[in-house]
């Protein structure tokens, strides 16, 4: 069986608690490429209330599934050299539950050690890979089909702010590239497709 995780820096074991409930979770990233030092990375993550209390729940019932607090958040950046946490905040209400994370790398090794899966970097080209999936195997018709009930409309969007003549490709069909104001650049895709895809997607980013 392929399981294939969605690969913004250490978020995959959100997604296990999605496999209980559909449509519950959108992520978005922010990355900041404008220079290539003190970068910026943020993280949102807005959960459904239902799914929220499956994942914070009493053992038996989902507990530790969301590793989304604030001591996950430093851990995260600890683990890696040259990356810091600036900011988190957590705001519950009615409607949900939203979590911003942002981290600074200080340089683009840093942020290419803290992407996960680990990206690539080539300086002489200005290039930037960064894997959006794991690929282990593959996915048969009912467990894709069982993906895309569980998953729903929920999606992932990646935003990045790059220069004037920089560029956003992505090695998918999967993932929809488009310009938005400015400088940003935004590529998004349903999670169902990111998770059931035959290969593994990533965002080409040139700068």
């Amino acid at each position: 069986m392929k399981r294939v995780r969605l690969s913004t820096a250490h978020t995959s074991v959100v997604l296990l608690a999605t496999l209980v409930l559909g449509g519950c979770l959108d992520i978005a990233t922010e990355l900041d490429l404008r220079r290539t030092t003190d970068i910026v990375v943020t993280h949102r993550f807005t959960i459904a209330p239902e799914a929220w209390a499956f994942g914070r729940g009493p053992l038996g019932t989902g507990q530790g599934m969301f590793a989304l607090g604030r001591d996950d958040a430093i851990a995260a950046a600890a683990a890696v050299e040259g990356v810091e946490l600036r900011r988190y905040r957590q705001r519950e209400s009615d409607a949900g539950v939203t979590i911003d994370v942002t981290y600074r790398a200080r340089d683009i090794a840093a942020l290419v050690s803290f992407w996960e899966p680990r990206g690539s970097h080539d300086a002489t080209a200005r290039e930037l890979v960064l894997p959006l999936t794991h690929d282990v195997g593959t996915l048969d018709a009912d467990q894709i089909a069982l993906l895309t009930d569980l998953f729903g409309t929920s999606r992932y969007t990646l935003q990045v702010r790059l220069p004037r003549d920089g560029a956003l490709a992505s090695t998918s069909a999967t993932v929809v590239i488009e310009r938005g104001r400015g400088r940003d650049h935004l590529a998004s895709a349903r999670l169902s497709q990111l998770l059931s895809g035959a290969e593994a997607v990533a965002v080409v980013v040139r700068y």
